[in-house]
């Protein structure tokens, strides 16, 4: 005879008939903006929010142009590396939904 309360013990049969509820599993978005401005003031350093690999080789070609150029091209390559930032980010949360 339990001394207060009642008896705490649980029907294995109730617990076998409500099934837990199962969450869907969200993975992190990237914001598509933030890609966009951190390459825009970091360059290929700030491509690697949104894409890696596209930074490396956006790197190359920055510190190529920069060097043919006397820094003079990368009016055109440093805003390219925005687009380029901006795009992955924008495919990868297409492909989490």
């Amino acid at each position: 005879m339990p001394l207060c309360g009642s008896d705490l013990r649980i029907d294995p049969s109730f617990a076998l008939a409500t099934p837990a509820a199962q969450l869907p599993l969200q993975q992190p978005t990237k914001i598509v903006g933030w890609a966009a401005v951190l390459s825009f003031f970091f360059g290929p350093l700030g491509m690697l929010y949104a894409a890696i690999v596209g930074a490396i080789i956006m790197g190359v070609i920055w510190i190529f142009v920069a060097i043919a150029t006397l820094g003079l091209g990368l009016f055109v390559v440093h805003p390219v590396c925005a687009v380029w930032a901006a795009l992955p980010a924008q495919g990868y949360n297409k492909q989490q939904w």
